[in-house]
């Protein structure tokens, strides 16, 4: 499934909340964010070799994360633009509709 190359990012009031999986086993962590809310959608899916990319080749340091429409399409959101001290990024973004839902581990 293509969607599993993806990291599924999710924002809450003051968190992110990133999650990668390969079905069979999930990897899920919490970021402590300044989240502000417009019309955009809560959850989206960004291809994890680009924002590890990205991530990986600028300095430590606080960054924005911007979710937009392309200006061709009007339902969906098509890319976030990444700004950081060095300029900025921009990344394909993906419907998180399709994504893996995380199932609550049940103890006997």
């Amino acid at each position: 499934m293509a969607i599993l190359e993806n990291l599924h990012i999710v924002a809450d009031a003051d968190m992110l909340h990133i999650s990668s999986t390969d079905t069979e086993t999930w990897v899920v962590y919490d970021v402590p964010a300044e989240v502000t809310f417009s019309d955009t959608p809560k959850a989206f899916c960004v291809q994890a070799d680009n924002i590890t990319n990205l991530l990986m080749n600028i300095p430590s340091q606080p960054i924005t994360i911007e979710l937009h429409k392309s200006k061709n399409t009007d339902t969906s959101y098509s890319y976030v633009k990444v700004k950081h001290s060095c300029g900025t990024s921009e990344l394909p973004v993906v419907s998180a509709d399709e994504y893996p839902t995380l199932r609550p581990i049940v103890g006997e």
